[in-house]
């Protein structure tokens, strides 16, 4: 099967500085692929990749097999490229529905519509599916809320879920899980794992491995921008490199990896929680 995300020697520099080296990842179609890595590994500067914020200095980017680094920014969403942000990105005066709403710009035309009042007769289906996609996520008793004053928790799914209502091939998760308690946590996990779907392709940046290895089938591990481990999500985590990129080549667990791989995982995510 032919990956549905490829990308081929991905350099990116700024100046003298290598930010991305030489970058080769292929994620297939319905995949649950997890970027991780230390601060500065250039797990985001990928998701800039992708969407268009950034341009490779060298390499290719493919999307189901259709080259995209020449598509401007502007035009990503329509080739099927949804987006999260690890900073939160809500229009705080809208209400819930509102936001989700505004992911279904590029399918409806000019944007306009889509801040047209709900009631209108054009808004009708596209309000219908935002909603549904919102039950999907937990929001329905807050659809009619405004984004502002809610729970940092709630206001990560508004995010998802105006990324899915776009009917996205590939949905990149920036940090999903950054900032949230135990309990949110699990409940976000539980409804993407409910809610997107199954041929929906998502690569997930994110800090917590253990939201990665629940979640994900797939894992890559960045370090300084190069590739260091590729392969499920618990061997990755459980890989030297990657242990040594987390804790560094003095760190006991480092040292004794080949008695114990779990005891590398527990402290890539001590450190982690740490961080």
């Amino acid at each position: 099967m032919k990956p549905v995300l490829f990308l081929h020697a991905i350099t990116l520099t700024f100046g003298g500085l290598s930010v991305i080296d030489n970058l080769d990842i292929q994620v297939r179609k319905g995949s649950r692929c997890g970027l991780i890595g230390p601060n500065g590994a250039g797990k985001t500067t990928i998701f800039n990749l992708l969407s268009g914020v950034y341009r490779a200095t060298a390499g290719e980017i493919r999307l189901d097999d259709e080259p995209i680094d020449d598509v401007p920014l502007d035009q990503r969403i329509r080739l099927g490229i949804g987006r999260t942000f690890q900073n939160l990105r809500l229009m705080k005066h809208l209400t819930v529905l509102e936001n989700i709403m505004l992911g279904q710009h590029h399918l409806v035309g000019p944007w306009t519509r889509i801040l047209a009042p709900l009631g209108s007769r054009w808004n009708c289906a596209w309000r219908d599916e935002a909603e549904e996609v919102a039950e999907t996520l937990g929001l329905r008793e807050d659809i009619h809320k405004l984004a502002q004053g809610l729970s940092y928790g709630v206001q990560k799914r508004i995010e998802v879920a105006r990324a899915l209502v776009g009917r996205p091939k590939l949905l990149l998760l920036d940090e999903p899980a950054a900032g949230l308690n135990s309990t949110e946590r699990n409940e976000l996990v539980t409804v993407l794992a409910s809610s997107v779907p199954s041929d929906t392709t998502v690569l997930i940046v994110e800090h917590d491995t253990d939201f990665v290895r629940t979640l994900c089938d797939q894992a890559v591990a960045l370090n300084f921008g190069r590739k260091i481990a590729e392969g499920d999500p618990a061997s990755v985590c459980s890989h030297p490199l990657v242990v040594e990129a987390y804790l560094g080549k003095d760190e006991p667990t480092y040292r004794n990896h080949s008695k114990s791989t779990s005891s590398g995982e527990a402290a890539i995510q001590r450190n982690e929680n740490a961080a």
